[in-house]
């Protein structure tokens, strides 16, 4: 007997698809379920007539490695395998993290190898295991690129822990130089340059920090916004929350919060999937190689967890008692798992705004990600030798209560709009999914009887975003906001 409780799977990325790299490091995965999971056969019964009516053979003619795997949303979580759903690698902002870190001492920190930090970026430190962790503070640069110094307010650390992580998070303005406009709605600057940032239009940003001296005086800008242009000292921005206002700042050192960028892409990746079945002696271990990301469906059920399953297609199956020859285990990030009560920090339709405020409350949601994947067959091969890619696809649904014609009028019109999902834990990292041009395909108020709620569910697809950057989906997620 085996308990399903004593189950381990960890993903590595391959370099030639089909092969598992020399010594893997597997990421572990936190899973739910692999229910799916499996190297199926594909067996034929023999047509041969015989006069005693028996069956003499069931003949193996292929195997797929194929199945879904479940989990829940946290940050960092999922990363790798959002990578090979998306067809794409995460745009990262500089960051140093394990080994690298070599020693903190006065108020200074030293990394093995230069980086790239500029004066006041924004650094947050964790997973130091000591008074470090939390701290979010403007880097003091000088011409050594292998130190980063704050002010004031770190604990001397002589060896910080493998856990150890340094990530550049956002940049402070000069004391003054950034205010906000209406009618484009901006933020501009005399010092700071925005094209020095990393930034694109289509990203998202937080403005402001936990304190005053580093927010916008008018307290509600200080809040997310979109990008829709950018020059040296304006951004523009097509989303802002409501009651954005034209702003002067003259003392504030306003902080400005930036995230990684996932956007869909052509770069087609496979993984080496590790199963072990540790109640086992010995324990066994199943491979799974040349796995491909087909679907990949992320789900927001009301006051419960934010769930994701992924569907793998794949070549070849292995099952031995032998773990690969020098593998070892990477710990899963341990972030809190999203939930879709108080996690929710935005489900928004375009520039009309949060449906909160809006269009009525969502009960469900999902979004749904899909690469059309084929299997590629050759005779004298057991299994596949190759997976084919085919369009990228995002769908989904957003189900809820029937308050007013607005979106009855979108469904019936064809009116373009975009949808955006963020999530926010407890510690203040953020994972945001942006859909900048969708259609519904249906939708329709349904009265199932009496005593009971109106609802619209409504069924949508993403499409190409092409007036800027050509993408249907971007994912962020940003490391620490305040």
């Amino acid at each position: 007997m085996s308990d399903t409780n004593r189950v381990a799977l960890g993903v590595i990325e391959e370099v030639t698809p089909g092969t598992t790299p020399a010594t893997p490091a597997f990421e572990s995965l936190r899973i739910t379920g692999a229910p799916s999971l499996a190297f199926a056969p594909t067996t034929v019964s023999s047509d041969e007539i015989r006069p005693d009516r028996n069956i003499t053979d069931l003949i193996l003619t292929d195997a797929e490695a194929a199945g879904e795997v479940t989990m829940e949303l946290s940050h960092g979580a999922e990363d790798t395998l959002l990578e090979g759903a998306m067809f794409s690698e995460w745009v990262l902002r500089n960051n140093r993290q394990g080994t690298d870190i070599t020693d903190i001492s006065t108020n200074v920190i030293t990394v093995a190898s230069a980086a790239v930090w500029a004066v006041d970026d924004l650094v947050y430190l964790e997973g130091f295991g000591d008074a470090n962790d939390e701290i979010v503070f403007p880097a003091i640069v000088t011409s050594n690129a292998t130190t980063i110094t704050a002010a004031s307010g770190l604990t001397d650390n002589a060896s910080p822990a493998a856990t150890a992580k340094i990530w550049n998070v956002g940049v402070q303005g000069a004391a003054g130089d950034i205010d906000s406009t209406v009618t484009p709605d901006t933020l501009t600057s005399t010092i700071l340059d925005f094209t020095t940032l990393g930034l694109l239009v289509g990203d998202w940003m937080k403005i402001g920090g936990t304190l005053a001296a580093n927010q916008l005086p008018t307290l509600v800008n200080n809040d997310w916004v979109r990008i829709s242009a950018i020059a040296a000292n304006v951004l523009t921005f097509d989303i802002v929350p409501t009651g954005w206002a034209a702003d002067a700042s003259t003392t504030e050192l306003v902080w400005l919060f930036f995230g990684d960028r996932l956007r869909n892409g052509v770069l087609k990746q496979s993984y080496s999937l590790e199963e072990q079945f540790q109640d086992h002696t010995p324990i066994t271990y199943q491979y799974y190689t040349g796995m491909h990301m087909d679907t990949f469906n992320i789900g927001l059920p009301s006051a419960a967890i934010m769930t994701v399953s992924a569907n793998f297609q794949g070549f070849a199956s292995t099952v031995v008692n032998t773990r690969f020859a020098g593998a070892t285990d990477v710990a899963a990030p341990d972030n809190d798992v999203y939930n879709t009560s108080s996690n929710v920090g935005r489900i928004g339709r375009g520039t009309d705004g949060p449906f909160t405020t809006l269009d009525g409350c969502v009960l469900d949601a999902t979004i749904n990600l899909s690469n059309n994947l084929r299997r590629q067959l050759c005779i004298g091969t057991l299994g596949a030798i190759g997976v084919g890619a085919g369009s990228f696809v995002v769908t989904g649904n957003t189900n809820t209560y029937f308050e007013n014609k607005n979106y009855l009028e979108d469904v019936l019109n064809n009116v373009e709009r975009s949808l955006d999902v963020r999530m926010e834990d407890s510690n203040g990292k953020v994972m945001l999914f942006d859909m900048p041009r969708l259609k519904y395909s249906e939708g329709s108020p349904t009265v199932p009887g009496g005593n009971q709620d109106v609802l619209i569910n409504l069924n949508f697809q993403s499409l190409l975003e092409s007036a800027n950057e050509l993408y249907t989906l971007q994912i962020q997620r940003f490391h620490k906001v305040q």
